[in-house]
């Protein structure tokens, strides 16, 4: 079964049902039932910090819930994922990538991961492998 990379984007649209990208994310997630979805524990930070600034502390806690709950492996980065997340950070220098997205993409690499369930244009930008080859089906941008 193929590995999915579940980004906050992904999580807070499925969570804010006024967001833009709601209803493709319903559908998207969909699709997904049953895969192998998984994530870290920096973007469940970042998610929990999306969901509480816009929708308050009681939708962060569902939102939490819900993952913790076995929507989503969480995973937690490692020291060497922190090396390569800056390394990450210099090689696309022109880019203005998160620590977080950083971070993720280091445990993306590592995994050799091919499929992310995000919104975020970064993860359209982001290469890895021999001279930056793959790039990652996103399954959000792209439906």
């Amino acid at each position: 079964m193929t590995t999915v990379f579940v980004d906050s984007s992904a999580f807070y649209s499925l969570a804010d049902r006024g967001d833009q990208s709601h209803a493709q994310a319903v559908r998207v997630g969909q699709r997904l039932r049953g895969a192998d979805l998984v994530t870290t524990e920096l973007v469940l930070a970042e998610t929990w910090f999306l969901a509480r600034s816009r929708q308050g502390r009681d939708a962060a806690l569902r939102l939490w819930e819900v993952i913790r709950e076995g929507a989503t492996r969480v995973e937690v980065i490692r020291p060497d994922d922190l090396e390569r997340a800056w390394a990450i950070a210099h090689d696309f220098a022109d880019q203005d990538f998160s620590l977080t997205d950083c971070t993720s993409f280091a445990f993306i690499e590592r995994h050799g991961i091919r499929d992310a369930f995000s919104f975020d244009s970064d993860f359209a930008v982001f290469r890895y492998g021999p001279r930056r080859t793959v790039a990652l089906r996103l399954l959000g941008l792209s439906g």
